[in-house]
């Protein structure tokens, strides 16, 4: 059984990502029927960093049942769509959610704060989170960048490009634990969602300099990123030291 077009909710996406995304949806509603439960939009394409053509459509699908027939349909699809700018979707059941809220309170906070649900049940606006876990995996999180860090900068053995790409593949990570963290030190208003908002806060609230991020930001919005070598060792050494900064200000968290 099949749903009509007019059951999606698209009201507020950018007009070209709401074309490509409805026929997503058509084509998830007429492969999987009632095993689809929910089909939940998430990412930049929410937000006002959202470039058309450029960014990439993240999505969530919640099934009821999962077994190699789904995943050959969403592979089928994925042929397609993929080709649209629609990302490989994540594919969850009711029950995974609810087994893996404690093993990945970050992701899941980032899905609540963020997200449309385009068709189905509303699966996400009421995940409870606990603390602990979240502040936890954010402390992981960080001494995980530490180390990648290093390694990816002993790696590049000095080429400013390998390291200019080392910086703008780390830099999209740091948004969702920069929200988390806010939220851990008592945030008791809506969490910012636009990129320079978010730093906006972060420097206000937690009383560090997230200057770094700003300038990855807008170098990543250029055409040809590029940095000279100097430039690219001075960036290099500040997102280092915020990174260290945060990890303390986390372990020093109590929740």
């Amino acid at each position: 059984m099949t749903t009509a077009r007019t059951d999606l909710k698209l009201e507020g996406l950018p007009r070209e990502a709401a074309v490509v995304i409805e026929a997503f949806a058509d084509g998830l509603v007429e492969r999987l029927g009632e095993n689809l439960i929910c089909l939940a939009i998430t990412g930049s394409v929410l937000t006002p960093d959202y470039v058309a053509r450029r960014s990439d459509i993240n999505s969530i699908i919640v099934v009821r049942g999962m077994d190699m027939d789904l995943l050959e349909d969403l592979a089928a699809l994925g042929k397609h769509h993929g080709k649209k700018g629609i990302r490989a979707p994540l594919i969850m059941t009711p029950e995974y959610i609810q087994r893996s809220r404690d093993v990945f309170p970050l992701e899941f906070l980032e899905i609540r704060l963020l997200h449309l649900t385009v068709f189905g049940e509303e699966c996400f606006d009421k995940i409870p989170l606990e603390p602990a876990p979240l502040r936890h995996q954010c402390e992981r999180d960080l001494k995980a960048r530490l180390i990648h860090l290093r390694q990816g900068y002993i790696a590049a053995a000095g080429d400013t490009r390998e390291i200019t790409a080392l910086l703008l593949e780390a830099l999209p990570g740091y948004f969702p634990l920069l929200r988390a963290i806010l939220l851990l030190t008592g945030w008791d208003e809506a969490l910012p969602q636009h990129k320079p908002a978010v730093l906006e806060q972060a420097d206000s609230r937690l009383e560090i300099s997230t200057s770094c991020l700003n300038e990855l930001l807008a170098l990543r919005a250029r055409k040809r990123p590029a940095l000279d070598r100097a430039r690219a060792q001075s960036l290099f050494k500040n997102l280092y030291d915020l990174t260290d900064a945060l990890a303390v200000h986390v372990d020093a968290l109590h929740v």
